[in-house]
């Protein structure tokens, strides 16, 4: 287990990636720690959903509005909007992004007070664009559960994703398998073999085709996220990394096992030959 001062550090984020956060524990959290990393040491950032994600966002970074940007079908409550970037939008995340160095981007205020997101394609348009030295983008929605099992529609990847982070809060070990405990019951008991989660089900559901590893794009790699890890349960954490490891070859070269609220980052690699 290695130990470093930074989540992008642990994460391994580069200067041109895209990084995806999917799941449930803690990915508002994440963006929000990779960008005051990032943006600290003078990357311009540029940050964004595909889903939706509350105004928590609005007190870390300035917020440009881009209705151009046309959110994933189903997600807001909006009108439809044009599927374009507007030069409009272009031209203002371009220059604030020059002044504040980090930006977080959305297509509108939906009715229930959260950023709705946009399109992956427009969001790719739009780094295409400016040229950011970092893009990250919450990807995936959760309820505020630790853990979830991605619906048919989940997760919404941009296709130019460089490092996707399924991420599980594991502060939920040990509760039962239902709706006040875990995002979508009935999808994650198809893993289960009993009514508790337990570390056996946070592994495989993260290294599941169909569960952690779905919909991650062609040459992407895909590092998890342990997050929510107490000292005391750092064993039990290290074991699912090393599961997580073991049931997915490649595709997994490093699992993060953290407590980014307590600024604790670590993380195993795949070993070598």
């Amino acid at each position: 287990m290695t130990r470093v001062a930074l989540l992008s550090e642990a994460i391994g984020v580069g200067r041109g990636d895209v990084v995806a956060l999917v799941g449930g524990g803690g990915k508002t959290t994440a963006l929000l720690r990779l960008v005051e990393e990032l943006a600290g040491v003078g990357w311009r950032v540029l940050a964004s959903t595909t889903t939706k994600v509350g105004q928590s966002v609005a007190e870390a970074m300035p917020v440009a509005l881009c209705p151009s940007c046309r959110p994933p079908d189903g997600v807001a409550n909006v009108p439809p909007l044009p599927r374009t970037v507007g030069s409009a939008c272009t031209a203002r995340v371009s220059r604030d992004l020059a002044v504040h160095r980090s930006l977080f981007v959305a297509s509108a205020l939906g009715s229930d007070g959260k950023f709705v997101g946009v399109a992956p394609a427009a969001l790719e348009a739009l780094a295409a664009a400016v040229g950011p030295d970092a893009t990250l983008v919450e990807a995936d929605g959760s309820r505020q559960r630790s853990l979830k099992a991605p619906a048919e529609h989940e997760p919404v990847i941009p296709g130019g994703a460089t490092i996707v982070c399924p991420m599980v809060g594991l502060d939920v070990l040990g509760r039962r398998i239902d709706d006040g405990t875990v995002h979508r019951p009935e999808l994650l008991r198809a893993y289960a073999e009993g009514d508790r989660v337990t570390p056996d089900l946070v592994a495989r559901v993260v290294a599941a085709p169909d569960g952690g590893m779905k919909r991650v794009p062609a040459g992407a790699t895909v590092r998890p996220i342990l997050n929510k890890v107490p000292s005391e349960s750092r064993d039990a954490a290290f074991e699912i990394a090393m599961a997580i490891l073991s049931e997915t070859g490649e595709l997994v070269d490093r699992v993060l096992v953290t407590d980014i609220r307590a600024e604790r980052f670590e993380f195993v690699k795949r070993a070598r030959g």
